[in-house]
């Protein structure tokens, strides 16, 4: 818990919480942090800036998770926040969150989430949160050569068979406790800013309410408005979003949805706002 909850403070990211790592940095060399099927129950996680139940802020760092689940987790933040991430820094190539990234058989679940951006009402676009990640920004990226000696952008993140979801009647919860606040909320990801290239795959989100000011099923907005990469293969530079599910449901007497999704400027079943960026979904 960080106590420091002033008006001021909750738009400074640099107050930083997480349930592992406040700070995952490297300043020279490769860092890596690797999380091998942990669960975290019942946690609370408050933080003033950014907030997550395993790192806060990874600057210049890597980290592995695989089989890692959630059951009653709260994270509530002022500035950028996830379910495991608050925000991370993908400009150089040391830097990536991978989660079941090539791993056979891996899964994570985030079960009863209450994921809350508690930042002021404002237009600061550092507000924003996600069931599994804030958000992130990078403009530099690894390359490498294929077979035919072409140059292909690796993804600094791989998000793999998540599922987003609650056993409970009022479901999960992502997104501004304010429901006017100005934030980029996302079943996945909130925000995508200059990424250094994003993988989504076979993620499922239901039985989850959202709230903001642009909000999507798996990401809430992405507001590059430039196309900085020629290139789009694999796991290259953009954002592709493959096989994933995002699940409504109907109130069995009223016929009402029982959960909602809801944008104050926009919000879209996969993603909320998109600017002019290389984005492609694929069976979803």
């Amino acid at each position: 818990k960080q106590n420091d909850s002033t008006h001021e403070n909750y738009k400074n990211n640099y107050y930083m919480t997480g349930g592992v790592v406040g700070l995952l940095w490297n300043n020279s060399n490769e860092r890596y942090l690797i999380c091998l099927n942990l669960d975290f129950n019942d946690l609370y996680i408050q933080a003033s800036g950014t907030g997550g139940a395993l790192v806060s802020l990874i600057d210049r760092g890597m980290i592995y998770a695989n089989n890692c689940n959630a059951n009653n987790l709260t994270v509530e933040g002022g500035s950028r926040i996830g379910g495991f991430i608050g925000t991370a820094d993908g400009k150089d190539a040391n830097s990536g969150f991978f989660v079941n990234a090539n791993v056979p058989n891996a899964s994570t679940t985030l079960n009863n989430i209450q994921i809350k951006q508690m930042g002021p009402n404002n237009s600061d676009k550092y507000n924003f949160a996600g069931g599994l990640i804030g958000g992130y920004w990078g403009s530099s990226i690894e390359t490498y050569k294929d077979s035919s000696n072409k140059t292909i952008n690796k993804a600094s993140f791989i998000f793999n068979n998540i599922t987003i979801t609650s056993d409970n009647d009022n479901g999960s919860f992502i997104g501004c406790a304010a429901k006017e606040n100005k934030g980029y909320v996302g079943g996945i990801i909130g925000n995508d800013e200059r990424s250094a290239g994003c993988v989504v795959k076979n993620c499922k989100i239901e039985k989850t309410n959202m709230y903001g000011y642009c909000v999507g099923g798996i990401l809430g907005a992405n507001l590059m408005t430039t196309s900085d990469f020629d290139d789009f293969k694999n796991d290259s530079a953009g954002l592709r979003i493959v096989d994933c599910y995002i699940a409504g449901e109907l109130d069995e007497v009223t016929q009402m949805p029982k959960f909602v999704m809801s944008g104050s400027l926009a919000a879209g079943g996969i993603i909320g706002y998109d600017g002019d960026w290389k984005t492609n979904s694929e069976l979803c």
